[in-house]
């Protein structure tokens, strides 16, 4: 009979792809799951008791499911959650502290990769439908007309996801002020992120570097997080406008894009439309590097041993299969 509670072993199949057994070359514990990364995809283990809790049916097996179709060689995977265990488990002892903050970067991690999922199927659709587009008006620009260009399908609902997502990410980025320095955060203060910006300035001081950081990325994160609120709640003077393909003059097709108008928030407006897909992937990089910079920040702050160090590893030596750009070591 089938004991869940004894030791088992595991072998774990791409449902994607079963032909691939994917090389598994971490494996972490975090906020009660047991997650698997390989180069190309994310894997978490389902126990018997996750699958059967209330212990219904005692043959029921262990499992695994795929959580993300990325892993160790993307570097919002390699540069968040995997670079930071390793400095996390490097500074502190305390198992309940590196609990907390390795479920923070999770958290954040996860939302992250929401946005690149949502930049990823713009830019997907995007390539397919350009050259179709281009024989549409090549053929046809000897005649009177041109026909109606082909969409991006479901291009507001990637775009409103990534923006909802994208002040999501900016909320994790402050749980973590709230984690090292008490921040005052609730579910109901989280996105006041003036008022947590004017908080740290008070309390860490101007001359702080966590308060100069999040004073040099403020412009954008402003306008993302209005942004998505204007998505959600369009008025005058807070709208965000999104275009799909569409024919210009001179017979030529414009990819997607969007511009906003935020004059109501003193953050002025777009008169053109912009390049949507190079946008959202700045906005996603920016993302990345201010919660990589900021968590930084506060561990270094955290190390109490003057023989320890965060380093940045020399750009030849960086890996294309797990791209982590810091270590933790001896000076």
């Amino acid at each position: 009979m089938f004991n869940r509670n004894s030791p088992c072993e595991i072998s774990i199949v791409d449902p994607d792809d079963a032909s691939e057994v994917p090389c598994l070359s971490r494996g972490i514990g975090i906020d009660n799951e047991c997650l698997f990364f390989s180069e190309k995809a994310i894997f978490r283990f389902l126990s018997a008791d996750d699958i059967d809790p209330e212990k219904t049916n005692h043959e029921t097996l262990h499992s695994y499911e795929k959580l993300y179709s990325v892993g160790t060689s993307n570097s919002l995977v390699a540069r968040m959650i995997l670079q930071f265990v390793e400095i996390v488990n490097g500074i502190f002892t305390d198992q309940n502290s590196k609990n907390k903050i390795l479920t923070l970067v999770w958290e954040a991690n996860k939302i992250l990769l929401e946005c690149e999922k949502n930049h990823f199927n713009i830019y997907k659709n995007t390539m397919e439908l350009l050259p179709i587009c281009d024989k549409i008006i090549e053929v046809n620009k000897t005649k009177q007309s041109v026909p109606a260009l082909p969409k991006v399908p479901n291009l507001n609902t990637y775009v409103e996801s990534f923006l909802i997502n994208s002040k999501k990410f900016l909320v994790c980025v402050y749980k973590l002020l709230h984690f090292f320095y008490n921040l005052p955060f609730t579910e109901r203060n989280g996105a006041h992120f003036d008022k947590h910006r004017t908080w740290i300035g008070r309390h860490l001081g101007k001359t702080h570097r966590v308060y100069g950081l999040l004073v040099h990325y403020e412009p954008w994160v402003r306008i993302l997080s209005e942004c998505s609120n204007a998505i959600r709640h369009k008025e005058q003077g807070q709208e965000v406008c999104i275009e799909n393909f569409a024919l210009k003059p001179g017979n030529k097709a414009s990819t997607p894009g969007w511009k906003y108008d935020l004059t109501k928030k003193g953050l002025g407006k777009q008169d053109n439309f912009s390049d949507l897909i190079k946008d959202i992937g700045v906005h996603t990089q920016n993302m990345l590097h201010m919660y990589e910079e900021l968590l930084l920040m506060c561990l270094e702050e955290k190390i109490d041993n003057p023989y320890l160090g965060i380093f940045k590893i020399r750009e030849e030596h960086i890996q294309l299969a797990c791209p982590i750009l810091y270590v933790i070591g001896f000076k």
